[in-house]
């Protein structure tokens, strides 16, 4: 797999961060790839500091998250673990909000223990 482009953004970390290991808890900016967004920087060899902009239409409205484009197969996720990515630049004048990184996974066991 080739390196990736895309915007570098900061990653905004909660004190109560639970990302259960996820990728915005190992480093303090991503690349930020997806539709019209920028193409300044480069992934790392393994694109491992990737996550790709995801757009949703929630309750009437559009909605964004970001999520890693490498996907950890057999467990559940990707969800919110409690960072944000600073939405910085032109294309997200009209956002009112940094964007949530859906980078959590959990085994089924622990997703089932959390939902009793």
């Amino acid at each position: 797999m080739k390196n990736l482009k895309g915007q570098k953004a900061q990653i905004l970390k909660s004190e109560y961060e639970s990302t259960n290991g996820g990728i915005s808890s190992k480093y303090t900016h991503l690349i930020l790839t997806g539709e019209n967004v920028c193409t300044n920087y480069t992934g790392d060899e393994n694109n491992e500091n990737v996550v790709k902009l995801v757009k949703r239409h929630l309750f009437g409205s559009d909605y964004y998250h970001a999520e890693p484009i490498k996907k950890e197969h057999g467990l559940i996720g990707p969800m919110f673990g409690g960072n944000y990515l600073a939405a910085v630049g032109s294309m997200f004048a009209n956002l009112k909000y940094p964007i949530p990184i859906h980078d959590r996974y959990e085994t089924p066991q622990q997703y089932q223990d959390s939902s009793n």
